[in-house]
């Protein structure tokens, strides 16, 4: 139900599975499947149910990987809203599907 990629990704020109899921990463991974398939599906439960467990009692959540983009072995960058952003909106796209409403 959760998503992750590593930044070895650059060098391996593709695909590289993350140690640990990110919210943001799996709150891209959600909204394209809402997209995509235009309901809910058992992924999409899984996905949600990953960011509404792992949101702390503020509302936000936390990422410990970088998920911006930067330099290969250089630097990295960390958008510190990304999680939170990313895991809010999914979610709210998530409820609007789930209630059969079109996405905006």
């Amino acid at each position: 139900g959760s998503f992750g990629e590593d930044h070895a990704a650059y060098k391996a020109r593709g695909f590289v599975e993350a140690g640990v899921p990110t919210p943001e990463q799996t709150g891209w991974a959600l909204m394209a499947m809402l997209t995509a398939n235009g309901c809910v599906t058992e992924s999409a439960d899984r996905a949600a149910g990953y960011l509404m467990k792992n949101q702390n009692p503020a509302g936000f959540w936390y990422s410990e990987v970088f998920t911006g983009g930067g330099l290969e072995d250089f630097w990295s960058l960390r958008y510190h809203l990304y999680p939170t952003i990313f895991g809010l909106w999914a979610l709210a796209w998530y409820k609007i599907v789930k209630e059969g409403k079109p996405l905006p």
